[in-house]
């Protein structure tokens, strides 16, 4: 065995490290090898080729099923994107009156509600779902979102509320007239735009007497400011101009809001859960009136269960009814409403009062019975926050190669507990010729139908569509006829593979009624829409989208480690959480790592035979490791004693990454309160944004490094660094100094591939080299027994051939291989070294000993 052997098992688990790492980051995911049951609706096949798959029991081939004229691979769309269902031969729909908004529950810090809601009479459909989570704590936000800031700063930025703007010129007197403004459309209760008085159908003319002149010109002022500043907005209302004071707050995180036009493609995603009706007949089940997604729906404020809630009505005219083959007319309502929180459940995440409730109800105003389809979408512009960074764990473990998405289908049934599509999936499916029909929910079998929920899973929040028990119900259990993993934009980018994270998912689900002349259908669903607590999604049963993958053994316990630690700080820092944990792990460790510490002075006591027998055996090096493997067993030396520390430590340091990307407890967590660096340990530390002077493929979101220079990273790096200088032994030929260059190469990559991490994770391994180097040069360093060094010098002027006898080594040689030395002894005609006289012998001990005499005084 050569001294080379401890380097390249260091090497060796760098790479399996840096391994890893590449496969959660670049991996590209198979579509065509799959999970069976899993992958048969095509995620971009539109809802009449979806519903027809399902309604044919005995249909053709499956791939017959999903082609169809506006494929990705025949669509006549530019090369950048690829399109899927966009209902281009429908008319658009002239809604008879405007676009109006109406609101459940309040951002007021003192309510109880769990939301605010922003409902819309396009679609009758949710616009929008902001959380009011609150902490016990000083009763703050409990998930801010903490991408909105100036990026230059790294402050927060003012949260003024949603007022869905609308362009507009101002009328009325001289003065005012034609000015720019942004019409208000709606204002939320306990927002600070609420509690200073902005109504709906005001404008806005300026911000602290800066004129508005766009509605990103206004987004930008308001970002500028942070919260707690107060503004003054200047208005135009009943005709003349005025002016309010409003004191802005931290924005909250938006679990559902208006999926931007990301791709610019001028195609934004539609609202959240709208509603159709189609007709279930032949292979295809056509919708019956575009209206009920394009056009405006009839909005009235009632009282559902005691508690305020929203109906929006839509009647599909005996004209459009029969013009689908069906009479009318038939009346669809939709309604929203919210459970009651008490204030003793209000920051109880075990309670189950963190959803909305819908209800769906179709009424058969014909006097003929009648079979309808219908079908929901599932909600769309779900959270996006650091897509560029996050390393979400793909839901089916074993599916190798597979990759998680920002924003990924999530589904329950009878037939199996756990349905998972990765983001990435259902974007490369898209873009394939032929793409397959990715069902989370079958026609043909009634376990597979029972659905336990569908929703949209990311990094740290959930929405999922459950069907709630309700006297109103007409099923007893519901039984939905098939649902697919889908896009919700419509719109996939080819040539950047990364962005392909960044897609849009959601679910679409199908049903059919039979309605009898007066007939009534009504289904109730909670959709619950709120952060992947433990505690929360176990009450809802959707604990399985909270999975760690490989290393949920390390995982699970090391985040309930940092909890523990962070109440016994009394919740001041998860920082000091992680240090302490650090300090745990090296503690246990103190054995192992005295081993390695003295496994290291063997082997600088090692060196001058080492290098001995490579100067003997320059030539043939074969002997040499033959002697180097003798030298070892002598000395009881493992070359592999310095390799254990490492080896312990990484299932820690994967399962603690792990962790880190899964539990949401870190989650906008500071290192030092109060300092905008470092604000979020989920994430890199984010010291400066130099995405506006670096290049794109280095700087970039889908760059290799990110949009943020990052420091805890470098200072890991550089503490590695030193590690290696000071405790490494030294090089006693040029193989080993090539290793050690090499070595250093890797610390250099792996800091590159460090520089997105958590930042938990570079402060874990900040401490833990830090106690490293304070354990060797603080504590009483390892001493070998004086017999041991009095042969280690007593053998330095002499070095035995392989297979000589000393100290009894050729006793434990077998027969062939003592006759094996004999022949090759013969053959080069090179005789045994002769022995080390017992004068000489003295001498040298004697001389060893003074040697140790001088050093130790």
């Amino acid at each position: 065995m050569n001294t080379k052997r401890p380097i390249i098992l260091i090497f060796s688990f760098s790479l399996i490290l840096m391994g890893l790492l590449l496969m959660q980051r670049n991996a590209k995911p198979k579509i065509d090898g799959a999970e069976g049951e899993n992958t048969s609706l095509v995620a971009d096949a539109t809802a009449d080729e979806v519903a027809s798959e399902s309604a044919d029991q005995n249909s053709q081939d499956e791939s017959e099923t999903s082609k169809n004229p506006d494929s990705p691979g025949e669509s006549t769309q530019d090369d950048s994107t690829t399109g899927g269902d966009t209902d281009s031969d429908v008319p658009a729909i002239e809604a008879s009156k405007p676009e109006t908004f109406y609101t459940l529950g309040s951002m007021d810090p003192n309510s109880t509600d769990r939301y605010l809601v922003t409902a819309t009479t396009h679609g009758g459909a949710i616009k929008r779902v902001e959380s009011n989570f609150r902490l016990k704590r000083k009763n703050r936000l409990a998930y801010r979102d903490f991408e909105y800031k100036n990026k230059k700063t790294g402050e927060a930025g003012g949260y003024l509320g949603e007022l869905e703007l609308q362009d507009t010129d101002v009328g009325g007197d001289e003065e005012s007239q034609g000015k720019f403004a942004l019409s208000v459309r709606v204002v939320g209760p306990g927002t600070p735009a609420y509690a200073a008085g902005l109504q709906v159908g005001d404008a806005i003319l300026s911000v602290d007497g800066e004129p508005v002149i766009s509605k990103g010109d206004f987004a930008n002022q308001l970002i500028d400011a942070n919260p707690q500043d107060t503004i003054k907005l200047g208005i135009y209302r009943d005709g003349s101009e005025t002016s309010l004071d409003v004191t802005l707050e931290s924005k909250p995180i938006e679990i559902i809001r208006p999926e931007p036009d990301t791709f610019s493609t001028g195609m934004p995603s539609p609202e959240s859960f709208l509603l159709n009706l189609r007709v279930p007949k032949g292979l295809d089940w056509p919708e019956i009136d575009p209206g009920m997604v394009n056009g405006n729906w009839e909005a009235e404020e009632v009282m559902i269960d005691g508690a305020p809630g929203l109906a929006f009505s839509y009647t599909i005219s005996d004209a459009k009814m029969k013009a689908a083959g069906l009479s009318g007319p038939v009346k669809v309502t939709r309604s929203f409403w919210m459970p009651e929180v008490t204030e003793e459940a209000r920051f109880d995440l075990a309670a189950r009062n963190s959803h909305i409730k819908t209800r769906i109800k179709i009424e058969n105003l014909s006097k003929q019975t009648q079979k309808l389809g219908y079908q929901i979408n599932g909600p769309t512009g779900t959270p996006t926050e650091g897509w560029w960074y996050v390393n979400k764990i793909h839901g089916r473990p074993w599916a190798i190669g597979y990759m998680a998405g920002t924003r990924d289908v999530a589904a329950s049934s009878a037939y199996k507990d756990y349905i998972f599509f990765g983001g990435p999936e259902i974007a490369k499916n898209v873009t394939k010729k032929n793409p397959i029909i990715q069902k989370v929910f079958h026609a043909d079998d009634p376990a597979k139908q029972q659905m336990n929920y569908v929703g949209v899973d990311t990094q740290y929040f959930n929405v999922s569509l459950l069907p709630a028990e309700s006297a109103s119900n007409s099923e007893e259990s519901y039984t939905c006829f098939s649902g697919i993993a889908a896009l919700s934009g419509y719109t996939v980018p080819k040539k950047d593979q990364k962005l392909q994270r960044l897609v849009d998912c959601t679910f679409l689900l199908y049903d059919q009624v039979e309605l009898e002349p007066g007939g009534t259908y009504s289904q109730d669903f909670d959709i619950f829409a709120g952060p992947k607590e433990p505690k929360l999604l176990e009450t809802y049963g959707l604990d399985d989208n909270r999975t760690f993958g490989w290393f949920a053994l390390f995982s699970k316990p090391l985040c309930w480690l940092l909890k523990v630690f962070y109440n016994m700080t009394g919740q001041f820092s998860y920082g000091l959480a992680i240090i302490m944990l650090t300090v745990l792990v090296r503690c246990c460790m103190i054995p192992i790592s005295r081993k390695a510490a003295i496994n290291a002075q063997m082997m600088q006591a090692l060196q001058p035979q080492m290098k001995a027998i490579a100067d003997k055996y320059k030539e043939d090096m074969e002997k040499r490791a033959q002697a180097q493997r003798e030298l070892f067993r002598r000395h009881k030396y493992n070359p592999f004693g310095g390799c254990f520390l490492m080896f312990f430590q990484l299932p820690i340091f994967i399962g603690l990454y792990r962790g880190l990307s899964v539990d949401i407890a870190l989650r906008d967590q500071p290192l030092i309160r109060g300092m905008n660096w470092c604000s979020n340990l989920a994430a890199p530390d984010q010291l400066y944004y130099w995405k506006d002077f670096m290049p794109s493929f280095l700087a970039g979101e889908t760059g290799f490094l990110g949009p943020y220079f990052n420091l805890l990273p470098m200072f890991t790096i550089v503490l590695f660094l030193v590690q290696q200088k000071m405790f490494t032994p030294p090089a006693t030929d040029d193989n080993q100094k090539m290793m050690q260059k090499m070595m250093t190469f890797m610390m250099f990559f792996m800091g590159i591939l460090f520089f997105k991490v958590p930042a938990a994770l570079c402060l874990y391994f900040i401490t833990s080299s830090l106690w490293g180097i304070i354990e060797r040069k603080m504590l009483p360093k390892p001493k070998l027994s004086e017999d041991k060094l009095s042969e280690l010098g007593s053998e330095s002027d002499v070095i035995d051939s392989p297979g000589a006898s000393k100290s009894g080594a050729s006793k434990s040689k077998g027969l062939f291989a003592q006759i094996k030395d004999a022949v090759e002894q013969n053959a080069t005609g090179k005789s045994k070294p002769a022995a080390i006289s017992a004068e000489e012998k003295k001498r040298l001990d004697k001389e060893r000993k003074k040697k140790l005499k001088k050093r130790g005084s």
